[in-house]
Order: structure tokens, then C-alpha cells, then sequence
């Protein structure tokens, strides 16, 4: 149990008696002789209700109505309550009714209607990330030890003490680790695509890219490149990379490279690699790396230096790159 605090107010009236347990965040109000607990707002609110109708009914008429307490003859029933105030005075007993006294006690009652407040329970949220490092992008960039989520959108930024402010079904002690806001990086390369390009973003197979080159091989002719780009293993059924061997199926007599989404490795088929001079004894590229598969042999995957391929592949013309340029600005709109 917490620790406790008790009073009791006004000379008259019911007695009112408080006990806060800031432990388990419960409130005891004893009103009349009936005590009542509460667990939530809503008994809260009940219970503090009855202390502002004592208030209303026993310390405000007298606190702050001066024509109560103003020496009058005008009516039977105030010249009797000025005598008996009066010959309390007499005899030094304290004054009945005295408005100071019950401004002192509408004052304690006021400060235990804050205290009941402070009461009500920590505020929900979604997400509580505190015992760390947060980065506020403000003038000062302050860091913060806590920060308070809800609906997607940051509730509060403040010290540990918001841990216990709020409740969340989510907290994370970030135990000294560092947060900071996300990045959004929002850009796109507007370019034209030559006749020899294939796009292979959202391919679904390597079945489907073989389809893609046989097609582009019709179209184009034997002998003629054929380059693609944005294909990815993870979206591929084999879950496996497209490797030399995959595209030579698909175009024996023409060269082709097809660059991963990303830009930082490709795949080159058998006869792009020849006419390049990369072969089992070209010596490995500096920041790059020439991949071979268990037998020592080129699997055809070369990383960030694919330009060695690459390089062979013939400049696209104006002509054949306005009609897709134009189509990619107005897919911008």
C-alpha cells in the first residue's frame, strides 16, 4: 500500500475523509459515513460530485456571501445568529460560520479536488518507447528519453516519466538506443528505355523472364543485345537468381545482360560474357567480385562492377528513347 493522506473539512456538514493509494491508483472517499472506492473515472467523478455539492451547500454560502455575515437587524432569524456569534466571542470560543475559516476549507477542498484528479489513471495510447535516446528534429534537436504513439502519430515526447503517464499495450525499454525520425525518400529516375531494355520489375519467374527475351529476340533480330533491369530473387518462384545458363536457353545467339533492382549486381548470359573477355581467368575487379558457382565455373552474376559487360552494350538513339521518355513524364501526373 502507498502512501496515504487524510483530512477532514468544514465545521459543519457531513464529514468528508480522502485516502489516496498512489500504488495501485485507488480512491477512498467517506462522505456521511459511507465509504465508496473507486477504480475508474467514471467512479471518480461520482465521488468527487458529492464534494463539490458539500461545498456548494455548506462552504460557499458562507465563504463567499458577505450579507451572511454582516451585522443586520432587518429579519428575527439574523439578529438571533449575530447574538449567539457574539456571545461565542465573549467567551472566546471561535466564531460560528467564520468566512475566513471556511475560505481556508474550500481552499483544502479545491486541493483535494486536484489531488483526486491527478487520480484518474494513466492516458491510453498504442506505443511507449522510453528509457533511450530520442532525437527531436527541433531548433535545439533535443533528445528526449521517451516518446508516446497513438493512431500513427506521436502523442508525446518528454522524459521517463511518460512511461508511467501513459499505458499502451506495446512499451519498448529501448535500453539506451537511439531514435530518429524516418526517412522518407521519395525520388524516381526519369529516363527513355531503348528498344533492346525490358523491364522486369513484378516478375513473377524465371520462366516468364525466358518468355520476356524470346520475345524481345523475335522483335530484334539474332545477334542484337537485349538488356533488362529490376528483377529480384524474392519475387522469382524458384527463389533463386536467373543465372547464365537460364538466359542462354532463352537467346544462344544473342547477348544479353539483365541488371537486379537495386543497380548493384547483373547477370550476363554466356556469349555477353565472351565478347567481353571475362572467362575463369580474368582476375577479379577491385570493389567488385566475379561470381563462380561449385565447379569453379562463371555462373554469370558479376557484383557492382558489371560495367565490364555492360559497356559493350551499343548507345540507344534519340529517336527510339523519346517515346518512352514522354510516357514515363506522364506517368509522373
Amino acid at each position: 500500500m502507498g502512501a496515504k493522506a487524510a483530512d477532514t473539512f468544514g465545521p459543519v456538514g457531513p464529514r468528508i475523509a480522502t485516502a489516496l493509494d498512489h500504488d495501485n491508483l485507488l480512491v477512498q472517499t467517506r462522505l456521511s459515513g459511507e465509504t465508496r472506492q473507486s477504480e475508474n473515472t467514471s467512479d471518480l467523478i461520482f465521488n468527487t460530485s458529492q464534494i463539490v455539492s458539500y461545498v456548494s451547500r455548506y462552504v460557499a454560502p458562507r465563504a463567499w456571501r458577505p450579507d451572511l455575515h454582516r451585522d443586520t437587524a432587518e429579519h428575527p432569524s439574523h439578529a438571533a445568529r449575530r447574538r449567539r456569534r457574539d456571545r461565542g466571542r465573549e467567551r472566546g470560543g471561535p466564531a460560528q460560520h467564520d468566512p475566513a475559516a471556511f475560505r481556508l476549507h474550500a481552499g483544502a477542498v479545491a486541493g483535494l479536488l486536484a489531488g483526486l484528479a491527478a487520480c484518474a489513471g494513466p492516458e491510453p495510447a498504442d506505443l511507449i518507447l522510453h528509457n533511450g535516446r530520442i532525437a527531436v528534429v527541433d531548433e535545439a534537436f533535443s533528445i528526449a528519453e521517451a516518446i508516446v504513439v497513438r493512431d500513427g502519430r506521436v502523442l508525446a515526447v518528454g522524459d521517463e516519466s511518460l512511461a508511467r503517464s501513459y499505458t499502451a499495450p506495446t512499451t519498448v525499454d529501448l535500453e539506451g538506443r537511439l531514435v530518429v525520425p524516418g526517412f522518407n525518400d521519395t525520388h524516381t529516375h526519369i529516363r527513355g528505355r531503348a528498344r533492346r531494355h525490358l523491364d522486369l520489375a513484378g516478375v513473377g519467374s524465371i520462366a516468364e523472364i525466358q518468355a520476356l527475351i524470346r520475345g524481345k529476340v523475335s522483335e530484334l533480330g539474332e545477334g542484337e543485345w537485349i538488356t533488362g533491369s529490376a528483377w529480384s530473387e524474392d519475387e522469382l518462384a524458384e527463389r533463386r537468381r536467373p543465372l547464365r545458363w537460364d538466359l542462354d536457353e532463352a537467346a544462344p545467339a544473342n547477348p544479353v545482360i539483365l541488371t537486379r533492382a537495386g543497380g548493384h549486381s547483373a547477370v550476363a548470359n554466356s556469349m555477353a560474357l565472351e565478347l567481353a573477355g571475362v572467362d575463369r581467368s580474368t582476375p577479379q575487379p577491385e570493389g567488385g567480385l566475379i561470381e563462380y558457382d561449385d565447379n569453379g565455373e562463371l555462373n554469370g552474376v558479376i557484383r557492382e562492377r558489371q560495367g565490364i559487360v555492360g559497356r559493350l552494350v551499343p548507345p540507344a538513339t534519340s529517336e527510339e528513347l523519346r517515346e518512352t521518355h514522354i510516357q514515363m513524364l506522364r506517368d509522373q501526373l
